[in-house]
């Protein structure tokens, strides 16, 4: 699903979880960290939008998973990561894999950083939170609305 952005800073959200990425944006949301959220149920997806000749603005983060059909996350990672202009997207993998060969692929290939993702609400919602706060209001970038000069 694609979602006009109006120019606003935007989130990707790509997992094939439709609850999860739903449960994101809420969380998200709700704490005024983002207003707008592009999300895609595939890495196949999510990679004709990127390199699509309409694309046009770079996120200000990407959450992504690992595993799901058609194109899988690693391969979503090294794609982006390989393109001079993409590379720089914020890269964050959520995803419940915890094997280490996994997460040393991950960040080889220039992930930004590695978050399990857990089934229990609470806990799933409050790494939401983490990862948001960091990313969304706390990370610099330009345009960011959540950050003043004081």
């Amino acid at each position: 699903m694609i979602a006009e952005t109006d120019g606003e800073p935007y989130l990707v959200i790509v997992d094939d979880s439709e609850e999860d990425a739903e449960l994101t944006t809420r969380v998200l949301k709700s704490e005024k960290l983002i207003k707008s959220v592009v999300h895609f149920s595939d890495g196949a997806a999510a990679l004709d939008y990127f390199f699509s000749t309409s694309f046009r603005r770079l996120p200000v983060l990407m959450l992504l998973d690992l595993d799901m059909p058609k194109v899988g996350g690693l391969e979503v990672l090294r794609k982006i990561k390989q393109d001079e202009l993409k590379k720089h997207i914020p890269i964050v993998i959520m995803s419940s894999c915890g094997d280490d060969n996994v997460v040393r692929e991950s960040y080889s290939l220039g992930v930004n950083g590695f978050v399990r993702k857990h089934v229990q609400f609470e806990r799933f919602k409050q790494e939401m939170l983490c990862v948001g706060d960091f990313w969304l209001r706390t990370n610099y970038y330009p345009g960011n609305p959540n950050q003043t000069d004081q």
